[in-house]
């Protein structure tokens, strides 16, 4: 009960994870990216519960927006990152872009966007 009540206090709208100009240089080639992810409203921890049932309902609490370049060379030997995960999933995470491997999700419109395509979550 201790925990839910911080929690609670906690997932206040605005609060979120920044990331801007991600850029690592490997022997491998060079990660790139952003992330931006926050609250668009307070989230209670008993929506947990809801979410559970209706996945889709998290997108009407988040903004999300991130890119991802990474080398080929350090993903392409893992075919799950490539491969959809669930049927709703258009794509895997990741796609191949000109020698690298590419993630672009977003929160639009309380509906999320991975590569370009709309990942339905209710089949």
């Amino acid at each position: 009960p201790q925990l839910m009540s911080v929690l609670k206090d906690l997932l206040k709208k605005d609060l979120g994870m920044e990331i801007t100009n991600l850029d690592i240089d490997l022997p491998e080639g060079k990660i790139i990216g952003n992330l931006d992810l926050n609250l668009k409203k307070d989230l209670d921890p008993s929506n947990i519960f809801v979410f559970a049932m209706q996945p889709d309902m998290l997108f009407s609490f988040f903004n999300l927006d991130a890119q991802l370049d990474i080398p080929y060379a350090l993903g392409g030997g893992i075919p799950t990152l490539t491969r959809p995960l669930f049927p709703g999933m258009a794509t895997g995470l990741f796609v191949f872009k000109d020698e690298t491997l590419s993630l672009d999700m977003h929160i639009r419109d309380e509906q999320l966007f991975l590569n370009g395509n709309q990942v339905i979550l209710k089949q």
